[in-house]
């Protein structure tokens, strides 16, 4: 006879603690093989996000021949502001007389008159033989279409010309400079490769959403699927009775009517109502929210039961 004869039987209480504890552990660990990617996925993307805003915020690309003139006068664009809706880029112009333009001072040593393609503010600068020459800040026409954001492109031409003398017979040489682009926009500046004895100098700046926002905008509108989808799938559900209607699914489907216009409006220089987004998915996801939550109400009503009288 063996002494475990005399050991007391586990009780069912033991039994149930054994299995629900063996049954957790792995549990546990199917839950952390989940969390841990996800988690070091978010970080990496987190971190990557934050170094492509920080190369991509106001930084610009310059090709042509972006050569200064030595002897005249050089133009330096900074970039302001843009209006997509309007189609405007403001443009800081800063007038620096060097060579035999320029007196010991460097204020301008003769009287030049500046000509400039501004779509709104001054077309025609004086500079004053004598004076500081001060900055003026213009508006270009800039063609883009804010519809087709975060995709959307703006391309502006900035022309300067400039003379001097009698009757402004004299022309002087000009060159065109960038010192800054615009922040929360990528920037490409094309000036022509060379200039023939007639041509005006220009540059040509071509501005386009950077990379973060473009992705940041694709994943809002992901997640506005997502959501659109969470909504019908459980309309389905409750209508099918399925699942029980909790009160808290009537307050969750009216917030997701505020909550979602609210998000929409939070993306990185959201466009008004009407861009191709809205036309995609935006709008689509307001609908199909909307039905689910008519239908979540209608299964409460319908199931609800008679008041006690």
């Amino acid at each position: 006879m063996t002494s475990n004869q005399g050991a007391p039987a586990p009780t069912a209480e033991a039994k149930d603690d054994q299995t629900s504890t063996g049954d957790a552990s792995p549990n546990r660990r199917g839950v952390w093989k989940f969390v841990i990617p996800v988690a070091i996925i978010l970080v990496i993307a987190y971190v990557a996000g934050i170094f492509a805003f920080k190369s991509s915020d106001g930084s610009f690309t310059i090709s042509g021949d972006d050569t200064q003139v030595q002897s005249g006068i050089q133009v330096t664009a900074s970039m302001v502001a843009i209006e997509p809706a309007s189609e405007q880029l403001s443009v800081r112009l800063q007038f620096t007389p060097v060579g035999d333009f320029a007196d010991q001072n460097g204020d301008p040593a003769k009287n030049v008159t500046i000509f400039v393609n501004a779509y709104s503010g001054k077309t025609s600068i004086d500079l004053t033989k004598g004076k500081p020459a001060a900055p003026e800040q213009i508006k270009l026409y800039s063609a883009g279409n804010w519809s087709q954001y975060p995709l959307d492109t703006y391309k502006g031409t900035l022309y300067v010309d400039a003379t001097t003398g009698a009757d402004n017979a004299e022309s002087v040489p000009v060159s065109i400079d960038t010192a800054s682009g615009l922040a929360g926009w990528s920037m490409k500046v094309t000036k022509p490769d060379t200039l023939g004895p007639n041509d005006v100098p220009s540059a040509t700046y071509t501005l386009s959403r950077p990379f973060v926002t473009k992705a940041y905008a694709g994943i809002v509108l992901f997640l506005f699927i997502l959501i659109a989808l969470v909504a019908i799938f459980v309309a389905i559900a409750v209508g099918g009775m399925r699942r029980r209607i909790e009160p808290a699914l009537l307050g969750w489907g009216a917030a997701l009517l505020f909550a979602v216009p609210a998000l929409r409006n939070a993306m990185p220089g959201a466009p008004p109502i009407g861009a191709w987004i809205d036309v995609l998915v935006f709008l689509w996801v307001i609908v199909l929210i909307i039905i689910a939550y008519l239908v979540v109400v209608a299964t409460w009503i319908r199931k609800s039961p008679p008041p006690q009288k």
